[in-house]
């Protein structure tokens, strides 16, 4: 009878070595998953960062095209708007009457 109380007492604690092994085990493996979680977090957060300074600097580069641009057409429509003046003027000039000598009257004329 002493004898399976002492198996008894030797099962249970069999059955609590394994119990805590296994408790253990899961601990380590739930430790495992959280640091490789943190890691692929750590990693997205690297690549996010990387898309957007990409995106900045794409921003800053299309800014500097538009405003590059703006300054051109700024410069041609300039240069646009004196030519159109210029033939304005000659076209003027052009259509003017002739210039009536002095100290006559256009009344005087009809």
């Amino acid at each position: 009878m002493e004898r399976e109380v002492e198996i008894k007492e030797l099962n249970q604690l069999i059955g609590g070595a394994r119990c805590k092994a296994t408790l253990d085990a899961q601990m380590q493996e739930k430790k495992q998953i959280h640091a490789e979680l943190e890691e692929e977090e750590r990693r997205l957060d690297g690549i996010m960062e990387t898309q957007r300074r990409q995106a900045v600097e794409k921003m800053e580069k299309m800014d500097q095209r538009h405003k590059q641009r703006r300054i051109q057409d700024t410069g041609l429509s300039d240069i646009y708007c004196a030519e159109v003046e210029r033939k304005a003027q000659s076209f003027v000039s052009q259509r003017r009457p002739p210039a009536l000598p002095r100290g006559k009257n256009i009344i005087q004329e009809f």
